[in-house]
């Protein structure tokens, strides 16, 4: 692929760092973003399972902290924890659905771009 290639679907911001660090050369900062990607891949997995860990921690924290397996239901309700989340609305909606379960509530509520809960 062509640097102009990839700087169109990608966007100049992201690709200049590695062509400034690679002192202006296109064809190194291509070899250089490859790497990167390459890099990230390894890491993915790392990170995805950390992501897993940390969010099941923080259940199995607040779980024990209130004594209450549905603690991210009644912390939603005015007065509690999570009342004024920014991702209040949607996960009030699907802690009224009985085919969702506390875990698919909780990986909704920690995950940034997800707003309804995967299987």
């Amino acid at each position: 692929m062509r640097y102009k290639d990839l700087e169109d679907a990608f966007s100049a911001a992201r690709l200049n760092k590695y062509k400034n660090a690679c002192g202006g050369n296109t064809n190194k900062a291509l070899i250089l973003y490859r790497h990167n990607v390459k890099l990230c891949q390894k890491f993915y997995g790392v990170l995805n399972i950390f992501e897993i860990i940390l969010r099941n921690a923080i259940n199995q924290h607040y779980t024990s902290y209130f004594n209450d397996a549905d603690w991210i239901y009644h912390q939603l309700q005015n007065g509690g924890m999570l009342e004024h989340s920014p991702k209040h609305s949607a996960i009030a909606s699907l802690t009224t659905s009985p085919s969702v379960s506390m875990q698919q509530v909780v990986r909704a509520w920690s995950m940034p771009r997800q707003t309804t809960p995967s299987s």
